[in-house]
């Protein structure tokens, strides 16, 4: 709908003094210093090949709308420099990540329902089992080595948070 947005917007602007994009958002929370710049970059110019990526994996960058009143830059961020080379994010690290935040989904939804369950309710998780609940021989670890998990079938979301590079730059942040 192509007037949604106006509306949206309009909205907004009756509760918020301030309305701006998620991307132009998340721009003002940092300092201006180089961390500032980067992120800008980053987002909005469309040059940029993880400009780009980013935004075709996530939309909701230049289509969602944040209503606002103060922005306060916080603490942690005001000490922000870019990362050198050889601090950057391997890819292993980030898998591991990924991993770590499905283990703890999957913990999360057993203490729910207070039993074993094959999969929980989220994108992360879909195509994943943990790798004490059955047996299996299509054991696929997303990292060399020992996995928690089983890959029953691929899941497409987690195959792009770990091989993206924005995923990477972003996590650097």
């Amino acid at each position: 709908m192509p007037g949604m947005d106006k509306e949206t917007e309009r909205l907004l602007m009756r509760f918020y003094p301030r309305v701006s994009s998620l991307a132009d958002y998340l721009c003002q929370l940092l300092p201006q210093s180089e961390g500032h710049a980067c992120v800008e970059e980053l987002f909005q110019s469309p040059e940029s090949s993880c400009s780009s990526n980013l935004s075709s994996s996530l939309a909701c960058l230049r289509g969602a709308l944040v209503g606002h009143s103060e922005i306060a830059q916080q603490p942690l961020y005001r000490t922000w420099r870019r990362p050198r080379e050889e601090e950057a994010l391997a890819l292993g690290d980030v898998a591991q990540i990924v991993e770590q935040a499905q283990l703890r989904l999957f913990q999360q939804e057993r203490g729910r329902q207070g039993r074993k369950t094959t999969s929980a309710a989220n994108i992360l998780t879909h195509g994943y089992r943990r790798a004490d609940e059955r047996a299996s021989v299509f054991k696929l670890p997303l990292v060399s080595g020992s996995s928690a998990l089983t890959n029953f079938y691929v899941n497409t979301n987690v195959t792009r948070i770990v091989m993206g590079p924005e995923w990477r730059r972003m996590l650097l942040l």
